[in-house]
């Protein structure tokens, strides 16, 4: 990481980033997102990315945290979720559509 001066209040930090016009630090850029308003995590991810200062590690941490969200590895897994019904008793029959409760279909 080199130094950098940040284009909006001009203090200097360490950044991967070249220097350009537009290049804010991580305070600023936090200012910028969140518009006074409180932080989220989010928020914070996007400042650090955005001023260069996100770290090696915080990078692997964060795409790994990216991958859990995006859903299971196992295909079966991910079959399942897709076509779990939401709550117990809206079990649908594959046949006709209907809610099981309500099947018409013949299974004898």
């Amino acid at each position: 990481m080199k130094k950098r001066n940040c284009s909006k209040c001009e203090k200097l930090f360490s950044s991967s980033k070249p220097q350009t016009e537009d290049l804010l630090c991580f305070r600023c850029a936090v200012k910028h997102f969140t518009k006074g308003l409180f932080s989220e995590e989010g928020d914070l991810n996007t400042a650090k990315i955005i001023s260069g200062t996100l770290t090696s590690d915080e990078e692997r941490w964060l795409k790994e945290d990216l991958r859990a969200v995006e859903g299971p590895i196992d295909p079966a897994l991910d079959f399942y979720n897709e076509h779990a019904p939401d709550h117990w008793y809206e079990v649908k029959c594959l046949e006709c559509g209907y809610l099981q409760e309500y099947c018409i279909c013949d299974f004898d």
